[in-house]
């Protein structure tokens, strides 16, 4: 017989979803490996599209069976995972995967560690998790700008010229389970030239302009994944030429384009010519001094941006790879938008309100599929419309009392959209809600401080499941400076940064920096710079919610100093 270890106080729960033979086969022999080794209590919640009660004949009858139908092509685990662990009535809760067997001591050393109360949480592993990513990007350019502006009379003649010449090198390596499985190197370099003359002519309250643009694009990357390598070179060439007319009358404001073009692109020994149309409207009427009302429309019949054009797939990280496709029919939309604008002013009090409504329809819809263990991103041929409403807002006042201004700008934003998963379009809604503020106080002629605040609040919503989650930041900043002397200054700053990992949790950094300055004259200045005083290193957090779960670490340079001179000549 033998003898298993008593975890009579722990619960495991398993949410699983049967989409395949060896996900059974898995669970089995996780189930058989717990069975063996533990006297314990096992949850399985099983969601899928329908019940077939094969797992349930398969299971052992001291294994609780929960199944959830789940028409969902995403498979929402922690969901699943809030929803049955309403009914664990033990102290301890194991949140199980169906593909993972690990030897008993890991297990039960992580158990001792909760039974102590050393620790919250425990993962029964050797602290280091098997798969990560190492990537390394360069990217230098050289550019140059040139303008040239000549007003006789009422007319206008304005010329200008940028062109840039960049280079992007880039690596990634990804590792899984301590072993190298993919490696991709992307060179990419892209010269790029616009040049354009502008000719404009006021007649009585018209004015009316003729804008003439060459561009050049030349964009090429190379792609080598795990020995395998695609080339494209990509030209693009557009002429365009746009008439337009602005139309002023009392408080009205009339604005009609309508640029006309003709492009070449070229990928590879392939080319494609395209001419059309853009044509654009703008209106806005200023019912008084302090309301503004805009309306915008216009259709967009162009080519779409050759970034979108590559071989085969991009391989973004461990876990997302990106479809390049080349389809000469996706670049229209049209989009309409309608502002209003209220602006009060009295005294040292300034409001100001804007209300904007979009409704966008495109001819290509973001999709998602699956290729392996990896995410495909793609586009997909469709007609869709996404809108778009955002209420913002500001108010500033003067305060004598703190010998300052006191500033807020709320944000109100939401959208409608849809994405295309494993063939099934799934709408989803997203409401962001966030909040800047500033303080400026100045005290006793010789010390200011500055408080500033940015709170947001963001909620996503697949509406066929009614599945949701949610994620709130707030950072803040508070700097204050004086100067007892006119020629030295002292700064301190200290910024907190707060983000929430799941419901109710949430993770704090703090990040300070002092420096002084001193002036020599009018043209030397010496200053020494502490940086990173409380000597933080890293900073990583792992959150999951219900739609998604990711880890982030970063590096922080520890505690430096750094002594500069500066002479102005």
């Amino acid at each position: 017989m033998i003898m298993k270890y008593d975890l009579k106080d722990t619960t495991f729960i398993i949410p699983v979803r049967i989409d395949s033979m060896i996900r059974l086969e898995n669970l089995l022999l996780t189930l058989d490996s717990l069975e063996s080794n533990l006297d314990t209590n096992i949850i399985i919640i099983e969601a899928s599209y329908y019940n077939n009660g094969l797992l349930k004949q398969l299971i052992s009858n001291h294994i609780v069976h929960y199944f959830v139908e789940d028409k969902d092509p995403v498979f929402h685990r922690t969901k699943h995972l809030n929803t049955v662990s309403k009914r664990v009535n033990t102290d301890i809760t194991g949140i199980w995967d169906a593909d993972i067997i690990l030897e008993s001591a890991q297990i039960i050393e992580a158990i001792l560690q909760l039974r102590s109360k050393n620790c919250d949480i425990a993962y029964p592993y050797k602290g280091s998790y098997p798969n990560h990513q190492k990537a390394s990007i360069e990217h230098w350019k050289i550019d140059n700008d040139f303008d040239i502006l000549r007003r006789i009379g009422n007319k206008i003649f304005t010329f200008r010229s940028n062109n840039e010449y960049a280079s992007k090198p880039q690596s990634l390596e990804i590792t899984k389970n301590d072993l190298l499985s993919a490696r991709e190197n992307i060179g990419l370099s892209s010269f790029y030239s616009v040049n354009s003359l502008d000719y404009s002519i006021k007649i009585g309250k018209i004015r009316i302009g003729m804008p003439t643009e060459v561009l050049y694009k030349y964009r090429q990357i190379g792609n080598e994944r795990d020995g395998v390598t695609n080339h494209l070179s990509v030209h693009k060439l557009k002429l365009s030429s746009a008439p337009s007319a602005e139309y002023y009358f009392s408080d009205f404001h009339f604005d009609v384009s309508v640029p006309l073009f003709y492009q070449v692109l070229s990928l590879d020994r392939r080319s494609h010519q395209f001419y059309g149309v853009n044509p654009s409207l703008s209106m806005s009427w200023i019912a008084s001094s302090m309301v503004t009302l805009r309306a915008f429309t216009s259709y967009s019949n162009d080519l779409p941006d050759e970034n979108l054009f590559y071989p085969d797939t991009i391989l973004n990280d461990y876990r997302n790879i990106t479809a390049g496709y080349i389809d000469f029919s996706t670049g229209k939309s049209a989009d309409f938008s309608t502002t209003v604008e209220y602006k009060d002013v009295i005294k040292t009090l300034f409001a100001n309100l804007r209300i904007a409504l979009s409704n966008k329809h495109l001819t290509k819809m973001p999709g998602q599929d699956f290729e392996g263990e990896l995410i495909l991103n793609d586009f997909y041929l469709k007609n869709w419309t996404s809108t778009a409403l955002s209420v913002s807002g500001s108010l500033s006042k003067g305060i004598e009392l703190i010998n300052g201004i006191f500033a807020i700008y709320p944000l109100y934003v939401h959208n409608k959209s849809r994405i295309l998963r494993n063939g099934i379009i799934l709408p989803y809604s997203s409401d962001s809600y966030s909040l800047r503020g500033r303080i400026t106080s100045r005290i006793a002629g010789k010390c200011n401080l500055t408080y500033q605040m940015s709170y947001s609040y963001n909620k996503n919503k697949m509406e066929a499941s009614r599945t949701y989650f949610s994620s709130v930041r707030l950072s803040e900043s508070l700097k204050a400076t004086w100067s007892p002397i006119k020629s030295l200054q002292l700064s301190y700053m200290l910024d907190h940064y707060c983000n929430e990992l799941t419901t109710n949790n949430y993770k704090n950094f703090i990040f300070s920096d002092v420096s002084a300055s001193y002036l020599l004259g009018n043209r030397w200045e010496l200053a020494c710079y502490v940086k990173n005083m409380f000597n933080e290193k890293s900073y990583s957090c792992f959150i999951e919610n219900e739609l998604a779960s990711f880890y982030q670490s970063y590096k922080i340079r520890p505690r430096n100093v750094l002594l500069s001179a500066t002479y102005r000549f």
